[in-house]
Formats: C-alpha cells, structure tokens, sequence
C-alpha cells in the first residue's frame, strides 16, 4: 500500500513536472489604461512589435480572421477609428505556425457580454465572466486580454471567442499583438512539482518509521 501511494505521487509529480497539467495563463487590463497616446498605452499593456490596429483589411503577416468586418465603432477602438466589429458569430483568430502569445482588446454595447467564452485551439481556456479586470458597459471598452503559453503548452494557433448565450451581443476587437515585452513570469507549475516532491519525502519517511 504505502509503495503504491509513494509511487502514485511520483507519478503526478512527473506529470505536472513535463506540463502536462497546465492551462495558458491569463493577463487582462481593465479599459481605464486605454490612452490615445498608443506607444504609452503599450508600455503598460507589455507589448510590441506588428500590431494590427483593425484600420483596413490588410491585417499582419500569419493573422487570418473569418468574418472580417472593419467598423468605425464609437468607444470601441482602442487605437485609430476602426475595429473588426462582428454580430450574432464566432470569431476565430488564426496564427499562421502558431504564436506563443496572443492579445487582443474587446468591446461591447450589451450588458450580457458575459455570455461567452474563451478557446484556445478549439480548447475552453476561460468563461467572458471570468476574465480579471472585466468592466460591463452599455456601450464602450470592457477588457484588454493577453494569453500566454506556458511551458509545455500546445503553440497558439486559433483563438476563439465563442457566444454561449443567445443574445445580440456584438463585440469589437481591436490592438491585436503577437509579441509581448513585459518580464517573463515564474512558471506556476514549477511550486507545484515542489510540493508534490515535499509530500512525497516526508509520506516516504512516515511509512519507513511505521515499518
């Protein structure tokens, strides 16, 4: 018995140690950051290099966009005067060979903008509603979102941006980055193996003096 505990604890500990057990993580900045100063705007939302601003429809080399729809959107821009502006959709943001990284600001003019969520790769990443720094608005910004692969993530190749309620929520998406500036984090996975590791040791001792 204390064999087989110690060596399911091995296990998990390999598992979480080769990523296996990790989800993208999450950075979101509520709209009072957004300035019409874009480079000080940048600075503060850690990101650089091609943007697309969503002012024509000539977007960044690799970015594909199904429903393309450049808008002029009063309150929705978060750069220029435009924004892809769709209605009643999925909307699939496709990297050519993959990103590590991904952002993009969202917009609304209905309060249930709540309804809907996040995939990455067609897999469920995070529910609107549970998004940091969300702020609902009748018409306006609401959230500017950054996505990151963690070690032993799957590259980013689609992102998706799903209703789940049947409402006419239309969003706006614009400021679109592929590359961020900002310090890498920690991994968080890395506390983890520790711990698993500690638990391990100390159980390994406990059924040794009980032997």
């Amino acid at each position: 018995m204390k064999n087989s505990l110690i060596g399911i604890l091995l296990f998990l500990s390999l598992f979480i140690s080769s990523g296996k057990l990790l989800a993208y993580s999450i950075t979101t900045f509520g709209p009072d950051v957004f300035t019409t100063d874009t480079a000080a705007m940048d600075a503060i939302l850690g990101v650089s290099g091609l943007i697309e601003d969503f002012e024509d429809t000539t977007l960044i080399p690799g970015l594909s966009v199904n429903n393309l729809n450049i808008s002029t959107r009063a309150f929705y821009e978060w750069d220029g005067s435009r924004v892809h502006h769709t209605q009643f959709s999925t909307d699939v943001f496709t990297i050519a060979g993959g990103t590590d990284f991904f952002a993009v600001s969202l917009s609304s003019s209905v309060p249930s903008f709540g309804g809907g969520q996040i995939l990455i790769n067609g897999n469920f990443l995070t529910a609107f509603s549970s998004l940091p720094n969300f702020v609902s608005v009748d018409i306006g910004r609401n959230v500017y979102i950054k996505i990151r692969q963690e070690s032993g993530d799957a590259a980013i190749n689609t992102v998706t941006f799903e209703r789940t309620l049947n409402s006419a929520d239309d969003y706006g998406y614009d400021h679109l980055a592929l590359n961020e500036t900002s310090a890498a984090i920690p991994e968080p996975h890395f506390i983890g193996i520790l711990g698993f590791a500690f638990l391990t040791l100390i159980l390994g001792r406990h059924f040794r003096c009980l032997a």
